[in-house]
């Protein structure tokens, strides 16, 4: 009984190191984007635009991309990143954190927890 707990062990043990690795995606050549706001850098996809505004900056392959994450049945296909500054004037983090996810839902993102 020892000897088949031992071996089905092995075996599992054996089994989880099988994981296939997935390599990571090249990114390739990058734009540098400083807001003139407040500042803050990032780089991005030099294929990509910078489609948002000071103090929020939005980065996508194109408005039709960003027209289907609001909307997927229009647009194209593809991802996007905001960098958003968020004034803390002394409020809570739970307050802050609620306030964005209430602008996100009024631009039609949908939050799942």
């Amino acid at each position: 009984m020892k000897v088949l707990i031992a071996i089905c062990f092995l075996l599992l043990l054996g089994a989880s190191g099988c994981e296939k690795k997935t390599e990571p995606v090249p990114v390739g050549e990058m734009n540098e984007y400083r807001d003139p706001g407040y500042g803050f850098k990032i780089h991005y996809p030099i294929e990509w635009k910078q489609l948002g505004t000071t103090g929020k900056a939005v980065f996508a392959k194109s408005q039709e991309v960003l027209n289907r994450l609001q909307d997927p049945r229009t647009g194209e296909p593809g991802g996007a990143v905001t960098v958003e500054v968020i004034r803390y004037q002394g409020k809570p983090f739970p307050d802050i954190l609620q306030a964005a996810k209430d602008d996100m839902k009024q631009s039609n993102f949908q939050l799942n927890r």
